[in-house]
This record gives structure tokens, sequence and C-alpha cells, in this order.
């Protein structure tokens, strides 16, 4: 993959997490039914500014991007260990532990029990003070 499909990628990537509060604020609105035709005006409605905001937003990052001027868009200051690797093209490391270290069904059940109730006693308070 070229430098200028990496980039795209990230610009693309950024602008979604952007949009998708904006997006999701609005659809909360609104109520629409399922439709595989998509003739719900609503729908249609919500469809097209998710893409218009979509648009700006990948736009606005791609001229900052793209902008050589230090007085619109400053280059961020990025550490050089930070810059040698590139998060898409980079190894992704196995999120799956080793077959050997995974423990066969039921041989610690107490002790992942207790870890479960811990937790669950951890993030109750959280839970209710957002309820």
């Amino acid at each position: 993959m070229s430098a200028a499909k990496d980039v795209k990628i990230q610009l693309f990537h950024i602008a979604s997490r952007v949009v998708a509060p904006i997006v999701a604020a609005a659809a909360s609105k609104i109520t629409v039914a399922i439709d595989p035709t998509v003739q719900d005006a609503q729908l249609r409605q919500l469809n097209l500014f998710a893409f218009e905001e979509m648009e700006v937003h990948y736009n606005a990052l791609k001229l900052a991007f793209e902008d050589n001027t230090a007085n619109e868009w400053p280059d961020p200051v990025v550490p050089a260990a930070a810059a040698a690797v590139n998060p898409v093209t980079a190894p992704v490391s196995p999120s799956v532990p080793p077959a050997a270290s995974i423990p066969s069904p039921g041989s610690n059940l107490s002790s992942i029990v207790s870890a479960v109730a811990q937790g669950a006693a951890a993030v109750a308070p959280v839970i209710a003070a957002i309820h």
C-alpha cells in the first residue's frame, strides 16, 4: 500500500471518529423504521447528513495534512520513535494467547468467579452513578 493510501485511511478513521457522535445525536432525535429500499425521508436525510459531515471533516483534515505553511496549520511535533511506527502497516501482535497458556475449562473456576466478583464490585459505583 502506498503512503498516500495510508494517510487517506488514517484521515478517514479520524474523520469517522469525529462524525460518529454527531450523527448518533442526530439519529437519536428521530424514529426510523428499517427500510431496505431507503424510502423513508427521515432515513434519507440522516444518511445525507452523515455523508456531508464525513465529507466536511475529511476535507478539513486533508487540507491540514497537505498545508505546508506554518501559519495556518502548523505541523505537530512527533518524537522520532513514534514517527517510525506506522499504525496502519505495523504488524499486529496476536491478541489471543498461545494455546498452552489457555487453561482447560473449569481448571481454575473458583479464581475466575472471584475475579469476576471483584470486578463487578469495582464497577458497581460507576454504574450506579451513570443511572
